[in-house]
């Protein structure tokens, strides 16, 4: 519910506190509570005649508070667009008199702005917090005023002056603006870097200043470019080594002319630029980088000191706390640079040589040092030393004591015992452990939906046994914030969480009496459901995606599913759903949705580059809530051009344009049932190893959500297929016609992503498994030609696993196996399995490994495909990658997943992630020397790697065995 209406709302209620006896008389609204209601007097501006039907007929019945505050919310969400306030006054013996007061609200039909010369009106509307529509308030309108004024001074029009007016008759808002003249800068001046002793480097140093700071004199003053301008000239002083420089300090002067003079008051101090002696566990760009960090938060006098202790704690965390820096330092003047080199003597890790823990009764030494170790860190469960790590095992040490039930158990003190030579060290921990505290028994009042036996195992809790006092306090946040909002009870609580008697020790604290009393409040039920802020979307939109109905039991995972349903079909910025009280009843409650909704219309420009399909530019127009109804419709357009001929054959014209163009049309609940219809156009010509594609295409299809993680769909589809440019030596030379080829499609697709926070980078998933399977069967049934039947049946698979930190290692699985159901006739050419590219086989060309050229596939034709990469970050976007990528072809026999009878490769790269994709660049080593390998035959044409399907011997071997490929974006 916005603002507005949460106020509106307020005064109404506070309305009913009524009038008594006589007008002037006030009397609490609730003493009136039961009398009769003689009259209903109307006044002020005329009401819907529904509802003042809805406020006549309390006319001659009991006064119910409660009846006319549901009268009022029933206006408001009936689309009420008057102010309606409601006073009860006692009249003499005739009973209540109720007086109805309606003041019709003035709406905003147009905003316009006058003397705006230098800024759009369209700028001007979206620095105020009115649009058409919205009720007309002077304080608002006088504080959109301001807010123009205050954007005219910060464009630097110090003297504007921004009125308002209003047209009752028109209703329209206009605001009138006198500008002025902008104030102009008359210099801006920088303190002197008397650091520098070089004139001409100092003077340099001081122009690029001011050029950093962007202003010149003669511009207009604007307020966020000077506050650019000073950010822009701290990161030049640190990028140019001026770690001690102090923030600058602006002054400003303004002449009688209305100029301004800009004075810039830097603190400089000295350059300091540092080195590394004697590092032999840090690189040297791990060091700067810690430097870097320190230059982040740490400037100043004590800022070598903090780059010192930052190297230091470095070396700690790795173990080597006997590291020791010393300072050489070097000055400059000339240049103001002063050389600071940091010498490091490492030493070696302290080992410890001895771990004591004292002041444990419960248990043995030796249980206590291991359960000690078990809390270390790494270093300390390896036996060496890391203060740090020690200390952080003795408090957790102490804490898990008191889990125990030892509720006064703390740690007293570490002792660390160094030998002569500080490379070994003796630790002693002294615990004070106390009396172990035992629960003596449990009561449990109020408690009517869940069984005892399962509040006591929420609470941790079991009689004869240790209190674990963490465990009993949040289990009464997990039985009031979870499991009774799992079953309705929205207002369950501990009614005595916060008091004394909740839990009670005896005199020597050995033994604990528990006593906690539950309200578990109604189970409330749904009423209502209100659907607001839908402008353009259908309410029935909104409410098909709500896990429930008016009489359901409300519960709070159904309240996160529903806001989650909502967010999720993309048509809104801002969703909320809120239960709301219903009058009348105490265990129902009403649910209002606001919503906020987005702009419908998406238009996307995406370039991209490959090396071996060269430039592409790609088009995206589409609009998601047509007619309201959330169904979308969606042109795109990729079209790429090629930079080199891979596949060198004759009369191949390769340099000209291929494309993929498609128009589609979506409809998220076909006949109102939750099932979604799709149905696409799409044109496509490309080059493939031996032949030209030109591909028209239609397909529609139903899918539909089976659980979580589970979608089925069906598709049918006809094609049009033309092959162009085939050898004439090719058992598929008769494909170069028209083909028509009908299929249907069914599959299911498996997403265990969904839920989970796995793609915070959409092109770089870190876990969760995506698998398509898909049955595709065509014949003449189907509208396929005569000669044309077959099945496909495919499997593809990718799962990522994070390995350590941003570490993932992503795995792909993927499977194919096609027939020909035509005895004595062949599956289409452009229907059969290729392998190669950065999709599927790295170190050959894409789609560069086919069978077509030498096998008339009238049998069948299997694929094996998988592939694994490591992908481990660098620094920020920069990361690099190792891979293995296997797979080949089979022809009239069983499917192979022995290594040898696989094509393979191995390789590493880099990636760098942008907005429109990531760079990649991949260097890939062909793992086969040999030209053959099962069906498949990689021979050398012209200088360019061709692979092919032979019965017979390989025409050569192949000259070169690695690729380089490069990309950016996504193809």
């Amino acid at each position: 519910m916005s603002g507005r209406m949460i106020s509106w709302l307020a005064l109404l209620l506070l309305s009913l506190p009524a009038l008594a006896a006589q007008d002037d008389d006030i009397q609490p609204v609730l003493a009136l509570r039961g009398q009769k209601v003689a009259e209903v007097e109307f006044s002020g501006d005329p009401l819907p005649p529904n509802a003042r039907a809805k406020f006549a007929q309390m006319a001659d019945k009991e006064f119910s508070p409660g009846t006319v505050r549901s009268a009022l919310i029933w206006f408001h969400e009936s689309g009420g667009d008057s102010f309606v306030s409601v006073k009860a006054v006692r009249s003499g013996s005739r009973g209540i008199v109720l007086r109805v007061s309606t003041r019709q609200r003035l709406r905003i039909s147009e905003i316009t702005f006058d003397g705006n010369n230098t800024v759009p009106s369209s700028v001007l509307l979206q620095q105020i917090d009115l649009k058409e529509g919205f009720e007309y308030e002077p304080e608002v309108a006088h504080a959109a005023a301001q807010k123009i004024t205050l954007f005219y001074s910060k464009q630097g029009y110090l003297a504007s002056d921004v009125k308002f007016a209003v047209d009752d008759k028109r209703k329209a808002l206009k605001f009138i603006i006198n500008e002025g003249e902008p104030t102009l800068i008359s210099s801006i001046t920088i303190s002197p870097l008397a650091s520098v002793e070089r004139k001409d480097l100092r003077e340099r140093y001081q122009r690029e200043i001011l050029d950093a700071f962007g202003l010149r004199a003669g511009d207009r003053i604007q307020r966020d470019k000077v506050i650019d301008g000073i950010q822009a000239i701290k990161d030049w002083l640190r990028d140019h080594d001026f770690l001690m420089a102090r923030d600058p300090n602006l002054e400003y002067k303004v002449a009688e002319s209305g100029t301004v003079g800009i004075s810039l008051d830097i603190n400089y101090g000295m350059r300091i630029r540092y080195g590394f002696r004697g590092n032999t566990q840090f690189s040297y760009r791990e060091l700067i980088a810690m430097v870097g960090e320190v230059k982040e938060v740490s400037t100043g006098s004590d800022y070598l000191s903090a780059v010192r202790r930052r190297v230091l704690e470095a070396y700690k965390e790795i173990g080597l706390a006997n590291a020791k820096i010393t300072t050489l330092v070097r000055e400059d003047p000339a240049r103001g640079i002063r050389y600071v080199s940091l010498i490091v003597s490492e030493g070696k890790k302290i080992r410890i040589d001895g771990l004591n823990i004292e002041g444990v009764f419960s248990m043995s030494r030796d249980e206590a040092r291991a359960r000690f170790k078990k809390l270390g860190s790494r270093l300390v469960q390896r036996d060496y030393f890391d203060e740090a790590g020690i200390n952080r095992a003795a408090e957790l040490f102490a804490e898990q004591l008191r889990s125990e039930g030892y509720l006064s158990a703390k740690l007293e003190y570490v002792k660390l015992d160094f030998n002569q030579e500080h490379t070994k060290v003796k630790v002693s921990a002294l615990f004070t452990e106390g009396v172990q505290t035992k629960v003596q028994s449990v009561e449990i009042v109020g408690a009517k939906s869940f069984p005892r036996e399962e509040i006591m195992e929420i609470f941790g809790l079991k009689e004869g046994e240790p209190f674990n006092i963490f465990a009993f306090e949040n289990g009464l946040q997990v039985l009031t914030k979870e499991k009774y909002q799992e079953i309705g009870n929205l207002n369950a609580q501990v009614v005595n969480e916060a008091a004394d008697n909740i839990v009670r020790y005896s005199k020597d604290n050995t033994q604990v009496f528990i006593r906690v009393e539950i309200d578990e409040g109604p189970a409330f039920r749904v009423g209502e459901i209100l659907v607001r802020g839908n402008k353009l979307t259908h309410a029935r939109v909104v409410l098909r995606e709500v896990p429930f109905i008016t009489g359901d039991l409300l519960t709070a995972p159904h309240l996160l599913e529903a806001e989650d349903n909502l967010r999720k079909l993309n048509l809104f910025s801002d969703v909320k759903v809120r239960p709301i009280d219903h009058p009348g009843a105490d265990d129902v409650k009403d649910i209002l949705i606001l919503v906020d909704e987005s702009d419908p219309g998406t238009f996307d420009i995406v370039p991209g580059f490959r090396n071996d399909l060269g430039l592409r530019l790609g088009f995206d127009l589409g609009y998601q809530n047509l007619g309201g109804w959330n169904r979308s419709v969606n042109a795109s357009a990729v079209v790429n051009k090629r930079m080199q001929n891979y596949y060198d054959r004759p009369n191949r014209e390769w340099e000209k344009l291929e494309y993929v163009f498609s128009l589609g049309f979506k409809e998220p609940y076909l006949a109102e049932w939750p099932v979604v219809f799709t149905s696409n156009i799409s044109f496509l010509k490309r080059q493939y190893h031996s032949f030209d594609a030109m591909v028209r295409k239609f397909t529609t299809g139903l899918k539909r959500e089976i659980s979580r993680y589970l979608d089925g769909f069906i598709e049918y589809g006809y094609e049009q297929v033309n092959i162009e440019n085939i050898a004439d030596t090719s058992p598929y030379r008769y494909d170069a016609k028209q083909r028509n080829i009908g299929t249907i499609t069914p599959g299911f697709i498996v997403d265990s992503r969904k839920g989970i926070d796995s793609r915070p980078n959409p092109f770089n998933p870190v876990k969760g498994l995506y698998s398509v399977n898909r049955f595709e069967l065509a014949s003449r049934f189907l509208g396929s030609m005569v000669d044309i039947g077959y099945y496909k049946a495919s499997t593809n698979n990718s799962t990522y696993v994070r390995v350590y930190d941003d570490i993932v290692l992503a795995l792909a699985m993927n499977v194919g196996w096609q027939r020909s159901n035509l005895i004595g006739k062949s599956i289409p050419y452009y229907k059969l399995f290729r392998l190669g590219g950065l999709s599927s086989i790295r170190g050959y060309n894409e789609d560069g490994i086919d069978v077509g050229d030498e096998f008339n596939i009238s049998g069948t034709l299997g694929m094996v495909n998988y592939r694994g990469e490591l992908r481990v970050p660098l620094s920020g976007a920069f990361g690099t990658a190792f891979f293995l990528d296997a797979g080949n072809l089979f022809v009239d026999k069983p499917l192979v997943f022995a290594p040898d009878a696989q094509r393979s490769s191995v390789g590493t790269g880099l990636r760098y992630n942008t907005a429109v994709g990531p760079v990649l660049l991949d260097f890939a080593w062909r793992l086969q020397s040999d030209a053959r390998v099962r069906d498949t035959c990689v021979t050398q044409v012209s200088g360019v790697p061709v692979a092919t399907g032979s019965g017979r011997e390989c025409l050569k071997q192949p000259t070169d065995r690695y690729k380089i490929h490069f990309a950016i974006g996504i193809f």
